[in-house]
């Protein structure tokens, strides 16, 4: 099975987040979530808050087959700082 790692970071689009893992998911990606935050908690575009499977602290890049960095103004910005 494939397996994808979502990288969501506060400000995120949320479409680009919530509905690429649903799709993923539904073609039998096995998809997990972590936040840069390094906690479980994550806050979207439009403010919905989010818990992950991991934190960044818990990731292992060799685990995953794709990693997904979802946009958005300001998730795009906090993923560069």
């Amino acid at each position: 099975m494939m397996t994808a790692l979502l990288v969501l970071a506060d400000g995120f689009e949320d479409t680009e987040g919530i509905a690429t893992r649903d799709v993923l998911a539904r073609g039998g990606v096995l998809v997990k979530t972590t936040s840069i935050n390094n906690t479980h908690e994550v806050i979207t575009s439009h403010g919905l808050k989010l818990l992950t499977d991991l934190s960044l602290e818990e990731v292992n890049s060799d685990n995953f087959d794709l990693i997904i960095l979802p946009g958005g103004l300001r998730g795009t910005n906090n993923i560069k700082s």
